[in-house]
Parts: C-alpha cells; sequence; structure tokens
C-alpha cells in the first residue's frame, strides 16, 4: 500500500479576476487543511523597447520595480480577500504560464482558476491552464469561475474530478483531497464534457490524456 501524500507548498497563479479569486479560495482551504504554504503568483509581461537608451533603460527598471514592489502588494491583499491564510506573494515579469511552469517543480500543487468559456471542441481551459496541464511535471487543480465555492464556515459540498482512468497517483490524490477539503472526489476519463467540466479537476501527470491541442487544428 502507497504512503499517503503529504502536501506542503501550494502554488496558486492569479490575475486579480473572479476565476482567480475562486482558484485562491479553493488553494487556501487546502492549505490551511493540510498545513501548507500558500504562494501566490502574478505574471505580467512589460516590453522594453530595443531603441532605448541606457538612460532610458535604467529609467524603465526603476520603474519595473516600483511597479512589481506595489503588485506585490495589491497580491496580498487580494489574498487576505480570498484566502483563509496568510500567503508568500510573487511578482515576476513574463508571460503566466511560462511563469508558472518555471515555479512549478518548487512545489506540490499548482491552482489555476479558469472562466470556463466553452469554444470550439470545448476549450474550457483557457490558454494558460492548457499550458500548464500540459507541460507541468507536478499536479494541477483547475478551478472555473462558475464551480460553486461557499463562504468559509459553511457547510461545503464540493466535488473534485481527477481527469483520466485512476491510478496509484490518482488514487493517493483523491484521498488527499478527500479528507483536507470534505469533498467528494471522482475520476472523469472525459474531461471536456459537459459533466466533466462542471467541478475542480485535477490533472496529475502522466494520469490523463491533455487537453486537445488548439494549435494543431
Amino acid at each position: 500500500m502507497s504512503a499517503p501524500l503529504h502536501l506542503s507548498r501550494v502554488l496558486v497563479a492569479v490575475d486579480f479576476g473572479d476565476a482567480s479569486a475562486a482558484a485562491l479560495a479553493l488553494a487556501g482551504d487546502l492549505a490551511k487543511a493540510s498545513g501548507a504554504r500558500l504562494t501566490v503568483l502574478h505574471a505580467e509581461t512589460l516590453e522594453m523597447p530595443p531603441y532605448f537608451t541606457a538612460a532610458q533603460i535604467d529609467r524603465l527598471e526603476a520603474e519595473r520595480r516600483d511597479a512589481r514592489d506595489a503588485a506585490a502588494e495589491y497580491v496580498r491583499r487580494f489574498a487576505a480577500a480570498h484566502a483563509p491564510v496568510p500567503v508568500e506573494a510573487v511578482v515576476v515579469d513574463g508571460p503566466p504560464a511560462e511563469a508558472g511552469l518555471r515555479l512549478a517543480p518548487e512545489f506540490d500543487l499548482v491552482v489555476l482558476g479558469t472562466h470556463g468559456r466553452r469554444g470550439p471542441r470545448r476549450w474550457w481551459l483557457g490558454s494558460v491552464a492548457e499550458e500548464v496541464v500540459r507541460s507541468a511535471t507536478v499536479p494541477a487543480l483547475i478551478t472555473r469561475m462558475a464551480d460553486p465555492m461557499p463562504p468559509h464556515g459553511e457547510a461545503r459540498r464540493l466535488t473534485i474530478a481527477i481527469a483520466g482512468e485512476p491510478t496509484d497517483a490518482s488514487g493517493r490524490w483523491a484521498e488527499l483531497l478527500r479528507e483536507a477539503l470534505h469533498a467528494t472526489v471522482v475520476h472523469a476519463t472525459d474531461v471536456h464534457g459537459p459533466q466533466g467540466s462542471v467541478h475542480p479537476i485535477l490533472f496529475v501527470p502522466g494520469g490523463s490524456a491533455p487537453p486537445p491541442d488548439r494549435r494543431s487544428s
């Protein structure tokens, strides 16, 4: 019998929208229940024009530092409004998916929110979540803005789907989520269908097929 999982570090990426708030609430509850440290990541790209002079570059770098400091403070306020635990705020310059993938190996779990919109072939994940699910070497828990998230203190009636057929690894994750969040955990072999996309979904590396690649169609 495999040893139970121990969750010590959780990463949640935010863009300050409603979907991020839902992801942060879920990640915060999971961190609180498991005693894990919660890190909140915000990433955005600030391009530097190639024609800038050295003085202009120095001035822009100073502005970047000030902007990162202000963004980190905003991350902390955003987290305080949605997560029940203290957080470490990390603000980086770069594409969100790239930043998440770069930091992911340092964590046990990555949590992301998506707006849950449906388009051709039900690409409900969104580009950032899709890229993380495809490439991350650690499990990724994806929640939609539409997922029901009751206020703290209220009885939670949460169902989490684990993508793909049951495996030893996904079974241990199911037990952790079931115990920590008092959630009903199911395995969803078709995570792109109407029922599969209703609940937060956990993708365990090697345990499920990635979502269809929009770039190949």
